[in-house]
């Protein structure tokens, strides 16, 4: 799967409907419940994608890599989001394919900037509570026109990747 070539797709791209497919297979428990409003993916399988309308799509980001669907039904892909272990939910799994850039959950932030060429250009704590769950901080990297999140534990292991698009501003 290639995770990079899909942000900035129509939901309705070939390419984006077979790495649905692909990621549907991995864990097909209520993964198109929330399609509507643009959410691929079960909050407690791993995996996420998320898709804005045409017009917000294009208020915020460049370029539209494809269209699939008329203006008003187009849903172009801004994120992407993988997560592991936490102490979240008991019945969360943690994503069960490759993550993008060579990433693996537990890396420490150290390793996680040189799989990804840069250093953070933001740190910041969690928003999440200690009781809800082990995130206990967030650090955002620039790689080419993306900006990868990565959050961590207290011990400084990687617990889950996002990928968006860098917004104009």
């Amino acid at each position: 799967m290639d995770h990079l070539d899909i942000l900035g797709r129509s939901i309705a791209d070939p390419v984006v409907v077979s790495y649905l497919a692909d990621h549907e297979k991995l864990d097909a428990f209520d993964f198109r419940k929330n399609a509507e409003i643009g959410f691929f993916g079960g909050f407690d399988s791993g995996f996420g994608l998320t898709a804005e309308s045409l017009l917000t799509y294009k208020a915020h980001f460049e370029e539209v890599r494809s269209r699939g669907l008329p203006d008003d039904g187009e849903m172009i892909v801004t994120r992407l989001s993988f997560t592991g272990p936490d102490a979240i939910r008991s019945v969360q799994r943690a994503y069960r394919a490759t993550l993008p850039f060579g990433l693996v959950f537990g890396d420490s932030s150290d390793v996680v900037s040189v799989k990804l060429g840069a250093g953070p250009f933001q740190k910041a704590k969690s928003s999440s509570l200690p009781e809800y769950s082990a995130e206990r901080s967030v650090h955002s990297h620039a790689v080419g026109n993306m900006v990868v999140i990565a959050k961590y534990d207290a011990g400084w292991r990687l617990m889950a990747v996002y990928l968006m698009q860098a917004d104009r501003n």
